[in-house]
């Protein structure tokens, strides 16, 4: 009753207090509400201490020090209450004190290691051991609370996203009210349908500008796509107002986007407090944007800034930006620069960007040259490109250079460890480096791709889930075919490999992968091949050696679409109808 009292009598100090002053005192069950978030920190004590420079933080501290107390005496009550009741237990017995010191000492002993078990309490310890198999221990029960907690709010956020012309009308509402004022950290999921029938132009109006014009106090904002789908509609801002996607309050952001003049458009001052900025851009163009402000950027701190797509440009466009943003401290840069008669060396990184960023401490970057070679009888080595980056700075840096036409190549230049998720265009060039977060891999070369390089692959991307291969030259040729299985000298083992597209490539790497005994692929779910080469190397869908590694796959997707034959559904027992 008098913990009861005292909450009351808080509830309504704090509401005749700030009733006037911040919105959540605006009502008794604001109010209310506010001080049930206080309890685990929850609240922004910001707002108090605006409202009233003493009497907020120190109303503030005066309950909090309350709830401390209060769950001091429970804490302190329920230690008493267990004692006493062994005390009272052994009473009965007779000898307290000493049955009470010499439990007390026996605990002391195991704690420290010297303490033995007799028959009794080995069986018991025996016991409580094999009920651990079958029951989660206490202290994982906060950690599975929080995987559920995540789980909810993805599947809440999925559902704002479809219910976002909702939201303006819910202002009112304690929903509204909750959402507009204490959301300041906000990750998006997005998992819409038919996602290819949705303008850009439409969507960021119509959902990424109405989530900052509602979301008053959004600091942080990061949006991703689900595994569900490749892409989700990008932000666009080309032709649309300033205030389009305005906030005044965001700090960090992380979104796709159209175009690089959407990257101008969000350092044109619309964002005025962003320090970080996370970015990926489908595609760049070689032209200086006139359109939008050019101005210093002071308060950016952190850049990062990736793009798959090959461009041209790389000083007219990139460089120029980064020239804006003199207090960097952490920069990212993913990029495959076309054209052009020479490599991005390091000595250009930092004659034309490092030397600009006096306060830059960390920079993280891959940088893919695809050049023209003017003289093909001239080679670049690595060491060639070791000695552009002498700057003590870059020492931990490695290279590829890959060879693919006579007049072409491709010089690739990045930072250890090796810190982005995909990497494209990789020939039989694989150095002897280990790419931990390296999930998707595209593989392309005019030569052949032979055991030994499957082997060092394995071994180089141990976490790969998405595989691509495009080569339509065969492991062996046809005067020496019988060699194929017996130059396979063990089972490459894939753990985490989901997708496998061998649609462009010979029937050989067919064989390669789904043979369980060339290749072990337990988690296969996604394959995409001919459907030609697929029968030939399962022979109309009866051979067992082939059937292992396609128990699992729940998405076949050929050249064309087709009827399947019941032959096919027996084979890939978890695919679609």
């Amino acid at each position: 009753m008098y913990v009861f009292n005292c909450i009351l009598g808080f509830l309504s100090l704090f509401y005749l207090l700030f009733i006037g002053k911040i919105s959540s005192c605006s009502s008794l069950l604001y109010t209310a509400e506010m001080l049930f978030q206080m309890i685990p920190m929850n609240f922004n004590a910001h707002e108090l201490s605006e409202a009233a420079a003493f009497l907020g933080p120190f109303c503030f501290s005066l309950f909090i020090l309350l709830v401390l107390f209060v769950c001091m005496s429970m804490f302190l009550t329920i230690i008493n209450d267990s004692f006493g009741t062994v005390r009272d237990e052994i009473k009965l017995n007779g000898d307290v004190d000493q049955h009470m010191f010499s439990f007390m000492f026996y605990k002391f002993q195991r704690w420290i290691g010297l303490g033995r078990l007799n028959e009794l309490q080995r069986l018991e310890e025996r016991d409580g051991q094999m009920g651990s198999k079958y029951l989660d221990p206490i202290e994982h029960f906060p950690n599975k609370i929080d995987k559920l907690l995540d789980a909810l709010n993805r599947v809440y956020m999925d559902q704002i996203i479809s219910k976002v012309p909702q939201m303006q009308k819910s202002n009112d509402s304690l929903f509204g009210h909750i959402c507009k004022q204490q959301i300041t950290n906000l990750i998006l999921v997005i998992n819409e349908n038919n996602i290819e029938k949705i303008k850009k132009e439409a969507y960021t109006k119509n959902v990424y500008a109405v989530i900052l014009a509602f979301f008053k106090n959004l600091k942080h904002l990061t949006i991703v796509e689900s595994s569900s789908i490749d892409n989700y509609p990008r932000l666009s801002l080309c032709d649309l107002s300033p205030t389009t996607f305005f906030s005044s309050s965001l700090t960090k952001l992380c979104i796709n986007v159209n175009s690089f003049d959407d990257v101008h458009a969000l350092l044109d001052g619309r964002l005025k407090q962003l320090i970080t900025l996370i970015v990926q851009v489908d595609s760049i163009h070689n032209r200086i944007s006139t359109y939008y402000k050019g101005n210093d950027l002071p308060n950016l701190k952190c850049f990062s800034l990736m793009c798959c797509h090959s461009f041209q440009g790389f000083d007219n466009v990139i460089v120029r930006l980064l020239h804006r943003m003199i207090y960097l401290k952490e920069l990212t840069l993913y990029l495959h620069i076309f054209g052009g008669s020479k490599f991005i060396a390091g000595t250009h990184l930092d004659n034309e960007i490092l030397i600009h960023m006096p306060q830059l401490h960390t920079f993280i970057f891959y940088i893919a040259s695809e050049n023209v070679i003017a003289d093909p009888t001239i080679r670049i080595s690595n060491d060639d490109i070791q000695r552009t980056f002498t700057n003590i700075e870059h020492r931990q840096v490695a290279f590829m250079v890959d060879y693919f036409e006579p007049y072409k190549m491709i010089c690739r230049v990045f930072s250890l460890p090796f810190k982005f998720h995909l990497l494209e265009h990789v020939g039989n060039n694989i150095p002897n480096i280990v790419f931990n977060s390296v999930t998707h891999l595209k593989l392309w070369d005019k030569d052949a791709f032979k055991y030994e390089f499957f082997v060092r692959l394995a071994r180089a991307f141990p976490f790969l889930k998405n595989l691509s291969i495009h080569n339509i030259i065969p492991s062996f040729l046809a005067h020496n075919y019988y060699l194929r299985d017996k130059d396979w000298l063990s089972i490459i083992e894939y753990p985490h490999l989901i997708s496998l597209d061998v649609e462009r490539t010979y029937s050989d790497y067919v064989e390669n992968f789904l043979n369980e005994t060339k290749s072990y692929i337990p988690h296969l779910a996604e394959l995409k091949v001919t459907y030609y080469a697929l029968k030939i190397v399962t022979k109309n869908f009866t051979r067992n050696e082939t059937r292992h590694n396609c128990a699992g796959v729940r998405q076949l997707i050929v050249e064309d679409p087709i009827v399947y034959p019941k032959d096919v559904y027996c084979y890939f027992p978890l695919l679609s109808v």
